[in-house]
């Protein structure tokens, strides 16, 4: 699994897209509220305020698989001594949680060409399971081919996740291995035939070539396709907010992007995309589709939609984000806070991306109502006072902030593990109509 910007998709971004970011010396947090003095790594608050202590027989454990990562950190409840679990590799195994409120904090870096900082802080409840791991982008090759049998029409080629609008040629860079075709021919922005070939190999470069007018073989299919339209309630016009659609084919955890077609003549408030609908035998046992909607202003829907897809779907954007009070502060190891939290709809997490203006550097947390409780307030913690830690992971002061405070919540009734394992597992099992809907607030700081 590559590393990733758990901002969503942080896509855009710092996708804000899936997570979480730096907690530092012991207590920063505390009630949630600036609690601890968190530029003293070793006196955060571990006094006998009973969050600390065993559970007798009742032991919580946290599992925990962070692979190749360059530095595990760990916070048993919320204002304890944080600890370094491992300075190289990663971590594997079990931590106790002995809060008597299941809190923790869990910190990771995956170094790169962009370094990460990833913070979980969740309860036990919540979260029992942590599992990530850091690593390259797979290596790419070059994938060209001809397309015919277009009928004056266009189409569409999507290889895996990579996608590109076609005519008579086209060039794709995919990652090597099996891949998912899927091209969708369209007449205008109608989409009228599709192209399927499922477990293709991608390991040289050599031309793959597409032919609509074909019929397939066993490996192959080609067909005609029905007509469907999604509508997209509630873009602000003020604000010029545009909408991004990516609609996947999930095939035995093969996520493989299907050609859309944005409606142009469209000069009312909602966005039209014209998708395929395909034939019911045309689909695999187990086969799903997933539908991810964006917005400029970064927010968003993310939907696992069963059976076959209907002839019409409507998605009502999120509310803006507009509650929380983003900041910096001035001296000492850069800490950002977040004032407010409170949003429209029940919360099922939180996601907070800071990003170095050169891109060299990104902290990301991921923050669950649980851990939050009611606190209405939060401050990043300090790790750099921890054993092992490294300079050139900390963010700087001069240089300015891209900061994303994200909101999840879920009208299918997801849970904040499922949250993590989306963000954090791309290609994981999510489950029948699960939803995600999130809404972010953007601000620029300098520290």
């Amino acid at each position: 699994m590559s590393r990733r910007n758990l901002l969503i998709v942080f896509a855009g971004a710092v996708l804000l897209g899936a997570v979480l970011s730096a907690c530092g010396g012991g207590g920063t947090i505390g009630n949630g509220n600036n609690g601890g003095n968190g530029n003293n790594g070793g006196n955060g608050n571990n006094g006998g305020n009973g969050n600390n202590g065993g559970n007798g027989g009742n032991q919580r454990l946290l599992s925990i698989n962070i692979a190749n990562a360059s530095w595990v950190a760990y916070q048993d409840g919320s204002d304890a001594n944080w600890q370094t679990l491992e300075s190289t590799g990663g971590f594997n195994g079990t931590v106790p949680v002995n809060s008597t409120d299941g809190r923790y904090s869990l910190a990771f870096v995956c170094e790169g060409e962009k370094t990460t900082v990833y913070t979980v802080h969740a309860t036990h409840q919540e979260i029992p399971q942590v599992i990530f791991t850091c690593s390259a982008p797979a290596a790419e090759i070059t994938v060209t081919g001809n397309v015919s049998g277009l009928e004056n029409g266009s189409a569409i080629i999507s290889i895996g996740q990579a996608s590109v609008p076609a005519q008579a040629e086209y060039t794709l860079q995919v990652p090597q291995g099996l891949q998912d075709v899927i091209a969708v021919r369209f007449a205008g922005d109608i989409p009228n035939r599709v192209w399927i070939h499922r477990r293709a190999e991608f390991t040289s470069g050599s031309p793959y070539n597409i032919d609509f007018s074909g019929q397939g073989d066993s490996s192959i299919q080609v067909f005609d396709v029905g007509l469907g339209n999604l509508t997209i309630l509630g873009r602000n016009l003020q604000e010029n907010e545009e909408s991004t659609v990516r609609l996947l084919l999930e095939s035995e955890r093969r996520l493989t992007r299907i050609g859309v077609q944005k409606l142009l003549v469209n000069l009312t408030l909602n966005e039209v995309f014209r998708y395929p609908i395909f034939p019911e035998a045309s689909l695999s046992a187990g086969e799903r589709f997933r539908l991810l909607v964006e917005t400029s202003q970064q927010r968003g829907v993310v939907q696992v939609l069963t059976g076959n897809l209907p002839s019409d779907l409507n998605l009502q954007l999120p509310e803006a984000y507009v509650a929380p009070t983003l900041s910096v502060n001035a001296v000492g190891a850069v800490q950002v806070s977040v004032d407010g939290f409170s949003y429209s709809e029940p919360p099922l997490g939180y996601q907070l991306t800071i990003s170095q203006a050169n891109g060299s550097r990104v902290f990301q947390q991921l923050i669950t109502p649980g851990w939050l409780g009611s606190a209405t307030s939060y401050t990043t913690p300090v790790l750099e006072t921890l054993s092992n830690w490294r300079s050139e992971w900390s963010l700087v002061r001069g240089e300015s902030l891209s900061v994303g405070l994200r909101v999840y919540t879920s009208p299918s009734g997801a849970t904040p593990q499922q949250l993590w394992e989306y963000l954090a597992l791309p290609n994981s099992t999510l489950p029948d109509n699960f939803t995600l809907r999130y809404a972010t607030r953007l601000q620029t700081l300098t520290p």
